[in-house]
């Protein structure tokens, strides 16, 4: 019986032996051509990627750093002088030469005076991974000098007709041109290195620190999920503290507490103990600008945890809605607080999920394990004030008296609660001439009876908030030598 090969006639042994006809099509050593060429393209690729920057041994760099440097006050900039490669790696390595205005705008001559289109990469690369370490007319220059030749191309580079085309995104205002495109072409943070002609990796680079603070405060993006994934593609700290400065000024505005709990928990896993200044210190590069929304942020976060403290002390500690409600009418006053108490206290403080462990550094542990007495001291201008957990009276100190430094230096110096009172002091209100309570001292106590709220709201008056009270208020500029512009 005839088979399907004899009908069409066709040779059964073609189609067995197919495989090894193909290879016969290229011969092994036209192979071998394909690959070296596959291998030289990818080594241009390679070349042409400005976020790899260039590879170069350090001798190298620092021998054609040296020669600048000494050639520098000459003002010699004949390209006889220099070969191809130095030049190419002076545009790649100018930031090693911003400590010196002579030396970097003569660099700068050099490659404008010699110019060849393979410095454009270099300028890219170095301006895109130290644009917020640049001092701001150095960039500007370098800046101006890659747009001008981006101006004057005429080839055929598709990454450098894209730049040409896009020219303005290389000027001071380009990431918040990116972030604007991002969002109008409905683009995902990652694809911002796209519209530079580049690969996504490169979202690490310095100039996307600002093309993601703009895109997040711009789209009012607040998803701690979305704001995570965004760090794990650019974790830069300059990146982390200016959105976290955004997040904490829009959940003040929002007001909800157990939202502010959970930022803090988040900010805490990024920057550290945010009630700390040391946290929001400013990153280098950071204006005078930067520096006034870090020291904001960090001044609402403490705000909050004073708030968060008072309640927990006054429903913990003590069951007492009068004196939380109080005290939470001045807590953007509080400069500063202290708990002071057994270990009991701690840990039940502790168990409450709204403060969880972020207050222990500002708990004094008593020698008592088992007391219900604690204390809650506040710092308001120059007074320490304490109220306690049980009934009676608060006290308030000045801040020269020998209290404050037993509560602000003595961890381990207070056994007992009752070390902070002195029974004998006067009332900080005393009944005047007339019978009323008009007579104001600058330190005492008060006991919680009668219309006690009235006379102590009187006296913070006319003594804490007097125009009269010209003594330094506690903690002031405490944080002065951490909050500077760094340029």
């Amino acid at each position: 019986m005839s088979d399907v090969y004899s009908l069409l006639n066709i040779n059964q042994g073609m189609f067995q032996d197919f495989r090894i006809l193909a290879d016969r099509v290229a011969d092994r050593q036209t192979e071998k051509v394909v690959n070296a060429n596959r291998s030289k393209l990818k080594q241009i690729e390679d070349r042409m990627l400005v976020e790899k920057g260039l590879e170069v041994a350090q001798q190298s760099i620092d021998e054609v750093l040296g020669k600048v440097i000494r050639m520098a006050p000459s003002g010699d900039t004949v390209g006889n002088n220099w070969t191809l490669r130095e030049l190419r790696i002076v545009s790649y390595y100018l930031m090693k030469l911003c400590d010196d205005s002579v030396n970097y705008m003569y660099a700068l001559y050099l490659l404008d005076n010699n110019w060849r289109n393979m410095f454009f990469n270099g300028l890219a690369f170095y301006l895109l991974n130290s644009w917020h370490s640049i001092e701001p007319s150095y960039r500007a220059s370098t800046s101006q000098l890659l747009m001008r030749k981006l101006l004057e191309y005429s080839g055929s580079n598709c990454r450098y007709c894209l730049w040409k085309n896009r020219l303005n995104l290389f000027d001071n205002n380009g990431p918040t041109r990116v972030s604007a495109m991002l969002s109008a072409k409905n683009m995902s943070i990652q694809e911002a290195p796209t519209l530079l002609g580049f690969k996504p990796a490169s979202i690490k680079q310095s100039y996307y620190s600002d093309v993601i603070v703009r895109y997040v405060t711009g789209n009012s993006i607040t998803d701690h999920d979305i704001i995570e994934r965004i760090f794990e593609l650019h974790d830069s700290d300059r990146t982390k503290k200016l959105i976290f400065a955004y997040l904490v000024e829009k959940e003040d505005e929002i007001g909800d507490g157990l939202r502010r709990a959970q930022l803090c928990r988040f900010a805490n896993t990024q920057l550290g103990d945010v009630t700390l200044a040391t946290s929001w210190a400013p990153f280098v590069g950071a204006s005078e600008a930067d520096v006034q929304k870090l020291k904001k942020a960090m001044q609402l976060v403490n705000i909050w945890f004073a708030q968060q403290i008072i309640e927990s002390f006054f429903e913990i500690c003590v069951q007492d809605e009068t004196r939380k409600h109080f005290w939470l009418r001045y807590v953007n006053n509080i400069s500063a607080f202290k708990i002071i108490g057994s270990t009991a206290t701690k840990l039940l403080l502790q168990s409450n999920s709204q403060i969880g462990s972020m207050f222990l550094r500002h708990y004094i542990t008593t020698n008592s394990r088992r007391s219900q007495t604690s204390a809650l001291v506040l710092f308001i201008k120059n007074k320490m004030i304490v109220e306690f957990s049980d009934t009676g009276a608060l006290y308030v100190y000045n801040q020269t008296h020998k209290m404050v430094e037993k509560v602000t230096k003595g961890r381990c110096r207070i056994a007992s609660t009752n070390d902070l009172k002195i029974p004998e002091m006067n009332g900080i209100v005393e009944r005047g001439y007339w019978g009323d309570y008009s007579v104001y001292n600058e330190e005492g106590k008060l006991h919680h009876k009668g219309n006690w709220q009235s006379r102590l709201t009187a006296w913070i008056n006319n003594i804490v908030f007097s125009h009269h009270n010209t003594s330094a208020p506690f903690m002031d500029n405490r944080h002065d030598d951490i909050f500077k512009a760094k340029p």
